[in-house]
This record gives structure tokens, C-alpha cells and sequence, in this order.
């Protein structure tokens, strides 16, 4: 007999342990990696389960691939997901939590795929794509009630709406607070909507996150309808970046439920800030460009944690040393996209890029902390 295991008690706790997990930045590989597919098949055996069993998977992983690196614009223009496509992509998989039973199969799947076959399918079809993922950024939900702006008191429904998302798989991870006193006392709603820089420093260095996300919740009625309408404002804090705004409304049916909406709304926010973060970092077959970058040296170790940032880009294809100094190296990057792409790129490996008349160029050196 096969037995399921649930979350049960664990469920928020073991969610938020999973958000904190993701807060680390998706590397090259893992970018062309889908993990945690799930296989539940059967058949008039074990055997037969499991070969049909994983190679649906292998075609849905591929599936998810090729979505999480596209605009949903261009999604319609994907090729079909083929046996014989996942063939030429994969790289290889690995299965885990393996159970048989009654000509039931049930898995769970890790699967690879080679990135430069992948980005030749897709180039092949003049489809453009991302393949930055952003450090994790902090979501901070404040939700405004008879009057008043909440973050960590309760009930704040809009806070609870964030709990309940699915666990992220695209190139921009998310995170929520813990919620425990610490927080309290390190950003209050009324800062967190003033962009109080110091305490949004202070609550992105304490979750390791890139940047943070006010996400302010307004809920009130049509006064034709009647029916309830969620104003939200998602603000945008990142290093090095003026902060953005982005404002969009929902609005429900008469008597729906309230919770509903509020799922609805942060599926559609996130999905939405997903969509702007590869909008920003698309990529084109074909685009690459070579510059030269100057990196100056205040010791042996600060260069070759910068050369290591540098190549651990995904975009980067080569980096070569023109002249090296004990004061400064010269270096040609070559990479795909645009300059400012790269500088976002650089940014989450906390390097700062700039173009310094002075220097006449590109220079490239550490962030400082502030």
C-alpha cells in the first residue's frame, strides 16, 4: 500500500524554511535545472508506470524550463514539448522518493538540461531570453485596515495571502519575513511605506536578500457594484536603483470571497514582477558584444574574487586579461545582451559597474557596504 505524507503542522514553518533556503542566487546550472517534479502514474505494472511516468516528467520539466526563461507573450511561440526535444536537450535527471505499488509509480525528479541546446531551440525560433536570476528580494505586505497601515500585527489578511503562495520557480525568488519580534523592531509600517532606507538596509542584510518589495494592500467597494476591489502598490528598493512603483487593482464579484481575491492579487503581482525582471534582462541569439572593463587592485584577493564574480555571470562567454598591474587589471569581456544588462548582473554579485570619464571606460570594483 502507498502511503502519502503531507506537510501537516509543518506547513507554514517548513514554507517559510524553503523561502529562506531560496534566498541564495540560482547559479548558472541551476537555472537550466527544474527540481521537485512530481510523478504519479500508473499502468498495468510497476515497470511500464515508470518509463511512461518519467519521461512525462522529463517533457514537463522541459516545459517549465522553457517558460521561466520567456516572456508569457512568447509562450504561444514555444515549440511543442516532444520526446525527441527533451532527447537533444537533456542532461541528465535524478529520482528520489521512489515508491511502487499496484501498478503505481510515484517519484520525485531533478532534471538538467544542456544550456547551450536549450538556448539553440530557442534561438533557433528568434524567441528572445533570460537566464539572469535575481538574488531573492524581501516582501514586506502592509496592509491598510479602518485607517490604519499593519505589517506585523494581526490579522493581516494581506500578510496571510503572501503565506499561501506557491513556492517560487522562476528567475525572480521572493521571500516573507519570519514575522517574530526581531522584525518588529527592525522596520515598522509606517517606515517600510516612507522607504526609510536604514531600516530597509537593515531587514534585507538580516534575510540575505538583494532588495526589497513594500507591498501595500488597499481593499474598499465599488460604490456602483458593491463589489470589493484590491488596490495594490508594489515598491521596488534595490541597491543602486531609484525606487519604482508599480500599482495595479482587482477587483472581485459581489459577496466573493475575500481571500480569493487577495490569492489572486499576489499570483498576478508576482507574476508580473517575474514578467518585468526578464523584460529587463531578455537576451537575443546573436547579441554578443565585447568591451573592456578596468578593475582596479588594492590587493591579490580583491581581484580574484571580482575575475570569479565576473565569470560566474551566465551571460559573461569569456573574459581575457589584457594587462595586469599590482595596482589595476584590464580585462575584454565578452557577453550577451547590453551593458546595463550586465551592470544589473554584476550588481547581484555585489560589484559595481560604471562608465568613468576620467578613466575613459568601464570600471569595475566592489560594492563598498554602506
Amino acid at each position: 500500500m502507498l502511503h502519502l505524507r503531507g506537510l501537516g503542522s509543518l506547513g507554514i514553518a517548513g514554507f517559510l524554511l524553503f523561502a529562506l533556503v531560496l534566498s541564495q542566487p540560482l547559479a548558472a546550472a541551476a537555472i537550466y535545472s527544474v527540481s521537485n517534479v512530481q510523478v504519479d502514474e500508473r499502468a498495468t505494472d510497476e515497470v511500464s508506470a515508470k518509463g511512461v511516468g518519467i519521461a512525462k516528467a522529463q517533457r514537463e520539466a522541459l516545459k517549465i524550463l522553457l517558460e521561466r526563461i520567456t516572456l508569457r507573450s512568447d509562450h504561444a511561440k514555444l515549440p511543442e514539448v516532444t520526446d525527441a526535444l527533451v532527447a537533444s536537450t537533456l542532461r541528465d535527471f535524478a529520482v528520489s522518493e521512489e515508491r511502487f505499488g499496484g501498478g503505481r509509480y510515484l517519484a520525485t525528479l531533478n532534471v538538467r538540461f544542456k544550456p547551450d541546446a536549450v538556448r539553440g531551440v530557442i534561438g533557433d525560433l528568434g524567441i528572445p531570453y533570460a537566464e539572469i536570476a535575481s538574488r531573492a528580494n524581501l516582501v514586506l505586505p502592509v496592509y491598510e485596515s479602518a485607517g490604519s497601515r499593519l505589517l506585523w500585527d494581526e490579522p493581516n489578511p494581506w500578510f496571510d495571502a503572501w503565506l499561501r503562495r506557491e513556492p517560487p520557480t522562476g528567475l525572480l525568488p521572493l521571500v516573507l519575513p519570519l514575522r517574530d519580534l526581531s522584525d518588529i523592531s527592525e522596520i515598522s509600517a509606517e517606515q517600510a511605506m516612507a522607504g526609510a532606507a536604514a531600516q530597509l538596509d537593515a531587514i534585507a542584510e538580516k534575510y540575505n536578500a538583494f532588495g526589497v518589495y513594500v507591498a501595500f494592500g488597499q481593499l474598499s467597494v465599488d460604490p456602483v457594484s458593491s463589489a470589493p476591489i484590491l488596490n495594490v502598490t508594489m515598491t521596488k528598493h534595490q541597491p543602486g536603483e531609484p525606487a519604482r512603483d508599480i500599482t495595479q487593482s482587482f477587483q472581485g464579484q459581489v459577496g466573493s470571497d475575500i481571500a480569493g481575491l487577495f490569492d489572486w492579487a499576489v499570483q498576478e503581482m508576482i507574476a508580473g514582477l517575474e514578467e518585468a525582471w526578464k523584460s529587463d534582462n531578455l537576451q537575443q541569439t546573436g547579441s554578443e558584444q565585447r568591451i573592456r572593463v578596468l578593475v582596479p587592485i588594492v590587493q591579490l584577493g580583491d581581484w580574484l574574487s571580482v575575475k570569479r564574480k565576473i565569470t560566474s555571470v551566465p551571460s559573461v562567454r569569456q573574459m581575457d586579461v589584457a594587462r595586469l598591474s599590482i595596482r589595476e587589471a584590464h580585462v575584454d569581456v565578452t557577453f550577451q545582451g547590453e551593458p546595463e544588462q550586465l551592470r544589473r548582473a554584476l550588481a547581484l554579485k555585489d560589484l559595481d559597474m560604471s562608465y568613468e570619464l576620467e578613466r575613459g571606460g568601464w570600471v569595475v570594483r566592489p560594492r563598498l557596504a554602506e
